[in-house]
């Protein structure tokens, strides 16, 4: 009977220290994760710096950005729910700061 229950708790030692180093092994690659995202947007930052193309084509795709947003934001539909989403907003602001 003791042997049962010391092996059980060699079992229960063994998965609990495996389950920890999973979870130690999962933030490790996540933190790796994140680390390389930074990487990566500092890289295309200055790969958009060093090349007058990329430039250029920036530009154009944050030109074309802005026209699209002003054509859908002057949609009478959408004015209509921008103008009830600026209204909830005054109203949240309101209540934040004790204006009932």
């Amino acid at each position: 009977m003791k042997e049962l229950v010391c092996c059980c708790f060699v079992v229960l030692g063994a998965v609990y220290c495996r389950a920890d180093s999973a979870s130690d092994n999962l933030e490790a690659l996540k933190e790796e994760r994140n680390n390389l995202a930074v990487e990566m947007h500092k890289k295309r930052v200055e790969m958009i710096k060093n090349d007058k193309a990329l430039r250029e084509l920036q530009k154009r795709i944050i030109a074309l950005y802005k026209e699209l947003a002003i054509r859908i934001d002057n949609n009478p539909e959408m004015r209509k729910l921008i103008e009830k989403r600026e209204a909830l907003d005054r109203d949240i602001r309101a209540l934040e700061n004790g204006d009932e």
